[in-house]
């Protein structure tokens, strides 16, 4: 009857009994397969023993009995065989030459499952490793394997039987002990309504001490713990449904007072409650409003209040709502979901913030307006509190100049880099002692940060929170500066040029008159006399002074030096050996020449004197301390490998020479001056300050670079890059010694009496029939008196009342097919291609020895005549 009831009322039992029902299938099965396997090792090792036993028992004596050819006894052997369990074949073959014999005993028709053959040896000792038969036994394995399997179903129902009875015995105290009181307390629980609350639940059992305070009975307590608490919480839920009426009354009183909108809606959007300031809003009556949805004012193309699932989470919304009149406004609507009995509804409060947004919009307008303006102007614009120096605003163009926005910092040190404010800051002068501002305050400086010069112009203003602040607005003029000083380096250098020029016209004429008659007096003097060697020298200085006085005129863009495709080579080497002899002998000299450097289009005396300034300004560097000055050259191009310049590198092979030393190095201070005309550092007698300059001016005149890289304290690296000239190098053909001479009239003027007669003795010596002039106007009177009296004018450029060229134009008015030949130190205004258009014949450079003016005159009176 217990089962019964259980099985009829509860579905936990049928499915307890099911799982056990399986797991004593699963359990009897799995201890049958393991019994099994056990008995299948047993039979293979009995057999394994059997074959054995044979071996060792029965093998010798059937080799003994079929050797004797006693057929009887070994058929009596092999029965005994046969009496083993389950071997069921026996036989044994002789082998005589190609015969084979057999003798058998057992089921002719047996398929042993198991075979062992053992061989049978002759009993003569000297045989004993020969043998002359097999022994052959079967056994039938099936046999032995379905005896096994007989016994594991035995085994199987047996353990299934009793496991089940064992089971069943436990699932039967299990129902009596916990089952049945389960049924009885979900029967409780299924009829336990309002009316039941005051029944308790009890057990109907019989509680011996073993099962006191057992899971049952806490379990019972528990139901009826629950009850009560049921019970309490239907009392407390009457007195919220009461105070749910109160609040709900409360709540229409407090809306319809409030004086903002709101409204009560389902998740759908339909108005459940709506108060008086809503239907003022909105325009509508109370009535039609609680008719509408609130989708309805919501203007099409905006955003829905509601999405298809209503509104899920509180939050904030604004969108246009439509009055009843067709007129918007904008609305702010707070929403809240709240659980008002079964249902979700939406809470909604409505604002008209349409004179708020305008006004927001106005300000923002202002602002745009604003920022579009400050960034537009290619100025830094900055705004910072006069009072914490804290940048307030930056327009884009400082944004950009400065790397970032740097809004809320101090200016002081993201604009300065100073660990402090500024010792020159304009706050304390753009606020009057009222607090007002005092105008614009203009100073200009440059900046660290971005190496820049700037004009600031700084101003007080009231910032939008009513603080005064202070406005920069900061023009770049790094480009003016550089124009500036661009500018003064020019004028600098017009006015070197001016005075280079006057000095070069008159030392010209200096060292004319001194190698004028330093030739007369060599060839005055006998060959042998003791005197030639030392008017030759005074020569040889003479001509040198002539190429320092062409490179003054050079650097001051007053005359244009001869160039010609040179190796670098034996110019490095010759100034190494004027070098030498001028410095001191704690200076050590390295050459580093490659092989092949090319040729490059150069005066030899300008690149001459590049290399030994250099060097000289090096050797100053290392006077007291001794060093290395090294001198390098190669070939680079600059397609392939770096120059390593300060300037941008166009593509094309240079020449790089370097002069390195050891010495002290060039202070960062003074880096960018080293090349201004007079700048030194050197004590008084020991330089001019014009070395580098005149380096710079012959190395730019030589469309080269020249950097300049030193550390202080670790010696210095000038490197100059020329451009390799593609043309051949022309190899001179050697002039004659010879001086070309002649008989025509020539005549002579010049402002400088010494040269006049220093030109004419020379002239005469040379057979020529000359006049000379100290005053170029009485020069073109003699002319004018009898111009077809003379072959030749010979006229200084530079002389009082008119200069060359004016009498020349006299001159051939007169006289137009008489050739002149100017002689100037140096001329801005005629070069050799000007006076070819001009008609002048020739243009000598002064000052000018015997034989190089005797060849121009030849040449000149050759191509006349």
């Amino acid at each position: 009857m217990l089962l019964r009831t259980s099985f009829k009322e509860s579905r936990l039992t049928r499915r307890l009994l099911v799982y056990v029902l399986i797991s004593v299938v699963i359990f009897s099965v799995i201890t049958t397969l393991v019994q099994m396997v056990v008995n299948y090792r047993q039979v293979e090792r009995s057999l394994n023993t059997t074959f054995d036993y044979i071996q060792n028992s029965y093998v010798d004596g059937i080799s003994i009995s079929v050797y004797a050819l006693n057929e009887t006894q070994t058929k009596h052997q092999l029965k005994g065989i046969l009496n083993f369990p389950y071997i069921e074949y026996v036989s044994v073959e002789e082998t005589f030459g190609d015969e084979i014999i057999r003798t058998f005993d057992g089921d002719p028709a047996f398929q042993p499952g198991l075979i062992r053959e053992f061989q049978l040896f002759y009993p003569d000792s000297s045989k004993v490793e020969a043998s002359y038969g097999t022994l052959i036994v079967g056994a039938d394995t099936k046999k032995a394997y379905s005896r096994v399997r007989k016994e594991a179903l035995i085994f199987f129902g047996v353990s299934l039987v009793g496991f089940g009875c064992v089971v069943l015995s436990i699932f039967i105290v299990f129902q009596v002990s916990l089952t049945r009181h389960l049924i009885s307390m979900s029967q409780y629980t299924d009829r336990l309504n309002l009316d039941e609350l005051e029944t308790e639940f009890k057990l109907n059992r019989k509680t011996p001490k073993i099962w006191a305070d057992d899971e049952l009975e806490r379990l019972a307590r528990a139901l009826n713990k629950m009850r009560a608490r049921l019970k309490q919480d239907l009392a407390d839920i009457k007195k919220s449904e009461d105070a749910v009426r109160r609040s709900e009354t409360l709540f229409r009183a407090i809306t319809s007072q409030a004086g903002e909108g709101i409204f009560l809606a389902d998740t759908g959007g339909h108005y459940i409650l709506v108060n008086p300031a809503y239907c003022r809003l909105t325009g509508y009556p109370e009535s039609r409003l609680l008719k509408m949805n609130v989708k309805e004012l919501i203007p099409k193309g905006t955003l829905p209040l509601f999405s298809k699932g209503g509104m899920e989470k509180s939050g904030q919304v604004e969108t246009g709502l439509i009055r009843k009149d067709g007129t918007s406004f904008i609305a702010q609507i707070n929403c809240a979901p709240i659980q008002l009995e079964d249902r979700t509804l939406n809470l909604a409060i409505v604002r008209d913030v349409t004179k708020q947004r305008e006004a927001e919009e106005s300000i923002k307008a202002s602002h745009e307006r604003f920022l579009t303006v400050m960034n537009s102007i290619d100025a830094t614009v900055y705004v910072a509190d006069i009072q914490t120096n804290e940048i307030l605003f930056m327009n884009r163009y400082m944004i950009e100049s400065f790397g970032r926005d740097f809004t809320g910092e101090m200016c002081w040190k993201v604009f300065q880099c100073n660990p402090a404010p500024c010792s020159n800051c304009t706050n304390k002068d753009l606020l009057d002692d009222d607090g007002k501002s005092t105008g614009v305050n203009v100073w200009q400086g440059k900046n660290p940060v971005t190496g820049k010069w700037y004009i600031n112009h700084d101003r007080a203003v009231e910032w939008t929170d009513g603080r005064m602040v202070r406005l920069q607005i900061a023009t770049d003029i790094t480009e003016l500066k550089n124009m500036e000083e661009e500018l003064r380096q020019a004028h600098k250098m017009e006015s070197i040029g001016t005075l280079a020029g006057g000095i070069a016209h008159d030392f010209n004429n200096i060292l004319g008159i001194v190698i004028g008659n330093t030739e007369l007096a060599m060839e005055d003097l006998a060959e042998g006399h003791p005197a030639k060697i030392y008017v030759r020298k005074v020569k040889t200085a003479s001509l040198r002074a002539k190429d320092v006085v062409r490179q003054l005129l050079s650097f001051s863009r007053k005359s244009e030096s001869a160039r010609q495709p040179i190796s670098i080579l034996p110019v490095v080497m010759e100034s190494v050996q004027l070098l030498r002899a001028s410095i001191s002998s704690d200076i050590k000299i390295h050459t580093e020449i490659a092989e092949s450097t090319g040729f490059i289009k150069a005066d030899p005396t300008q690149m001459q004197q590049v290399l030994i300034n250099l060097a000289t300004n090096a050797a100053q560097a290392m006077d007291k301390k001794g060093g290395v000055i090294t001198i390098a050259a190669k070939q680079i191009d600059a397609a392939f490998e770096s120059l390593d310049m300060d300037e941008d590198v166009s593509t094309g092979r240079y020449v790089r020479i370097t002069v390195c030393d050891t010495g002290s190095g060039i202070d960062p201070g003074i880096r960018s001056r080293i090349f201004d005309p007079y700048f030194t550092t050197k004590e008084v007698g020991k330089g001019s300050g014009m070395g580098l300059s005149i380096v710079h001016g012959i190395v730019k005149g030589h469309e080269g670079l020249i950097s300049v890289k030193s550390r202080s304290g670790q010696g210095t690296t000038v490197a100059v890059a020329i451009p390799v000239s593609e043309e051949a190098r022309v190899i001179e053909k050697k002039v004659p010694d010879t001086v070309p001479k002649g008989s025509e009239n020539i005549l002579f003027v010049d402002d400088e009496k010494a040269i006049v007669v220093l030109v004419g003795e020379m002239l005469t010596r040379l057979g020529y029939q000359v006049k000379t002039c100290l005053n170029p106007i009485e020069a073109f009177e003699q002319f004018k008196e009898a111009p077809d009296q003379f072959d030749l004018v010979i006229t200084d450029m530079t002389m009082p009342d008119i200069n060359g060229l004016q009498l020349f134009d006299r001159l051939r008015s007169i006289r137009d097919d008489i050739p002149v030949i100017v002689c100037t130190g140096f001329s801005s205004k005629i070069d050799e291609n000007e006076s070819s258009n001009l008609g002048i014949s020739a243009v000598i450079m002064k000052p000018v020895e015997k034989k190089e003016m005797a060849r121009i005159i030849r040449q000149v009176l050759d191509k006349t005549g």
